[in-house]
């Protein structure tokens, strides 16, 4: 509007009469947005592997009120923090975040030249003195020790193959209670073995230790067709059918589970319109589990999304609507259960 109304000025009059298509760029609506940002997203490449929950939605929605330039400032600091936090997910914390975040670079402080140089020289100094002192004592201005310590990542323990509750209480070897030693590159190495894939063993290692795993699966899968799937429970009639590593996030953070299978059902990609037969292939089996009730067409659609995010809520996975590395193997096992 404001363009139109420059135009409507006497002195741009021949350029007015030069421009043949007029149209406003209206705010868009929730389902709109969906579609827009899903279209810019696979336009780039992510070919659906970049997913925004419904909260998601919702909160750059009431953020941007539908302004197709503030969407798209945003939603670009928004990937920013992807790779930052190396996911694929935007949530709505991950949305919030990104808004504050261009809000700090917005706001911009006025202060009189003689009021910056002053605290500029007040900051150098007070740096320059604590640099002396931890330098000299090895202590900070406020008399606490600077320790150096080497930041550790996810502490894994491993286990060949993981035995029941009932041989866990009995204290035999391999269960999942007692006492376990700290995961070394020669028990991941153990565990690559079994699928002769022991070429991996120093990048799973790094990868577990730094928090990286999701390139490495993805590489790992595209190249020799193993998957590397991190749960967070595992479900009781698989124990013993899997080697794996038993780690967690954070030194005293949630326990996961780290295993390598071969996916019967491999989805490289995943969004609005796609067909092929692998999404036919995971139609039925969301089918079979009685939460998906359209034709198995092969399209992915809003029924099938809605069908996923249902499946991930019984699971107690993050609702994404994507069918991601874990939803797919407890599927897969869901449907083998419910047969046994």
């Amino acid at each position: 509007t404001e363009l139109m109304e420059r135009l409507n000025a006497s002195n741009l009059s021949q350029l007015k009469s030069r421009v043949m298509i007029h149209e406003i760029a209206r705010p868009l609506d929730r389902n709109e947005l969906a579609y827009y940002l899903t279209f810019k997203l696979n336009a780039v490449g992510s070919r659906g592997q970049i997913n925004i929950t419904p909260w998601a939605l919702r909160r750059i929605q009431r953020l941007t009120g539908g302004n197709l330039r503030q969407i798209n400032v945003l939603m670009d600091r928004c990937l920013y923090a992807l790779h930052l936090f190396n996911t694929t997910v935007i949530d709505r914390r991950l949305v919030s975040m990104s808004h504050k975040d261009l809000a700090l670079h917005r706001r911009r402080f006025r202060l009189p030249c003689w009021a910056l140089t002053a605290a500029g020289g007040l900051a150098a100094t007070i740096f320059g003195a604590g640099i002396l002192l931890q330098a000299v004592t090895g202590q900070t201005a406020s008399g606490s020790r600077v320790v150096h310590r080497k930041v550790e990542g996810p502490i894994p323990v491993i286990h060949s193959p993981v035995q029941s509750d009932a041989a866990a209480k009995t204290g035999q070897k391999g269960a999942v209670s007692g006492t376990h030693a700290i995961v070394s590159m020669k028990s991941v190495s153990r565990l690559l073995a079994a699928h002769r894939l022991t070429a991996y063993t120093r990048e799973l290692t790094d990868a577990l230790r730094i928090g990286s795993l999701q390139k490495l699966a993805a590489k790992m899968v595209a190249e020799t067709g193993y998957e590397l799937v991190s749960l967070r429970r595992l479900p009781t009639r698989v124990e013993g059918k899997y080697d794996l590593i038993r780690y967690w996030e954070n030194p005293g953070g949630l326990e996961r589970y780290l295993l390598l299978w071969q996916p019967p059902l491999k989805l490289t990609r995943y969004f609005d319109a796609y067909k092929g037969s692998e999404i036919a292939k995971l139609q039925d089996l969301l089918v079979r589990q009685r939460l998906y009730e359209a034709d198995t067409d092969g399209i992915v659609g809003p029924k099938l999304k809605r069908a996923v995010s249902r499946f991930q809520r019984q699971m107690q996975l993050p609702d994404t609507g994507y069918p991601d590395g874990p939803t797919v193997f407890y599927l897969c096992h869901q449907e083998r259960i419910d047969q046994g």
